[in-house]
């Protein structure tokens, strides 16, 4: 496969310390009813890391036509691929529920071995991991990049595609999922992903993770860590489009904690860059926001 770099300008913050990133997942291509844009987590994270002052390292797979703008401003290893990872996204008319259908993928997994040489050395501050699917990341492959930190934003593991490519949600926490997780790691769910589970299988995996956080839309999101329980609240906005907001929330809330905020900053980090990325359609660019610690979180800056 053919690897093509990109670094068009800078994140317009920057933060005394930027975190060293690693944000590797596969670009999408989403269909609606009545249109098709570029998506996928790695193209929100990329996002909030900019809106963050982060200067992040991208590692993608993405079809030819792909828009990959989301990109500019980090440097970003793009891996050719004939076909994109393509899903339609449904919506039942009655609570706005929403469906997937897989209608292509990427003819291989994206893996650590993708990473130019330049990306080798010394150990990333943070590596966030975003499987889309369970087989669009060979996770494996990434347990040998050192970093002090690691985000699963799981929810492609919990994916089950049927036969006619609808997706549905796992019982119950898959292997690949318990793999995945060690100490370094926070872990990040939708309640609608993790509906079905057991009761005790959230605190279960919270005691192999250094967190689990699981986002609940306008209510907000859950915290387990260190079997302490934290409730963080969301921010109201106007709502336009949720595609991406679960994974604009977990980034800019670990690369808060990585600046040396707490969760409950962290997590007002997060709320506040969701809440922009909610009014918007499609992974598009996001208010800066700068941490002051100790203080508030400011929009705007």
């Amino acid at each position: 496969m053919r690897k093509r770099q990109r670094s068009q300008g800078t994140p317009s913050v920057v933060p005394a310390r930027a975190p060293s990133v690693l944000i590797a997942g596969a670009a999408t291509r989403d269909h609606f009813a009545d249109e098709q844009r570029p998506g996928g987590a790695v193209l929100y994270a990329a996002r909030a890391a900019a809106a963050l002052g982060v200067r992040a390292r991208i590692l993608t797979i993405a079809g030819a036509d792909a828009g990959l703008e989301a990109l500019d401003g980090h440097d970003g290893t793009v891996v050719n691929s004939a076909g994109a990872l393509t899903f339609v996204h449904m919506f039942y008319p009655e609570g706005g529920e929403r469906l997937l259908r897989v209608l292509a993928r990427p003819e291989r997994a994206l893996s650590a071995t993708d990473l130019p040489c330049s990306h080798a050395g010394a150990e990333l501050d943070l590596l966030v991991l975003a499987p889309l699917l369970p087989d669009d990341l060979d996770l494996d492959s990434f347990a040998g990049v050192p970093a002090r930190r690691r985000a699963l934003l799981a929810q492609g593991l919990l994916r089950e595609v049927g036969a006619d490519g609808l997706v549905s949600h796992a019982d119950a926490p898959p292997p690949a999922l318990r793999a995945a997780v060690d100490a370094r790691t926070s872990v990040f769910l939708s309640e609608d992903e993790i509906a079905r589970w057991d009761a005790s299988a959230l605190p279960s995996l919270a005691e192999s993770a250094e967190r689990v956080v699981v986002t609940r839309g306008a209510r907000g999101a859950t915290i387990l860590r260190g079997g302490t329980r934290i409730e963080t609240s969301a921010r109201p906005a106007e709502a336009v489009d949720s595609t991406g907001c679960g994974d604009v929330f977990s980034v800019a809330h670990m690369i808060a904690l990585v600046m040396g905020a707490d969760d409950a900053r962290a997590a007002a980090v997060g709320a506040e860059l969701a809440a922009a990325a909610l009014g918007l359609a499609g992974a598009q660019p996001l208010p800066a926001v700068r941490i002051d610690l100790p203080g508030a979180v400011r929009a705007g800056v």
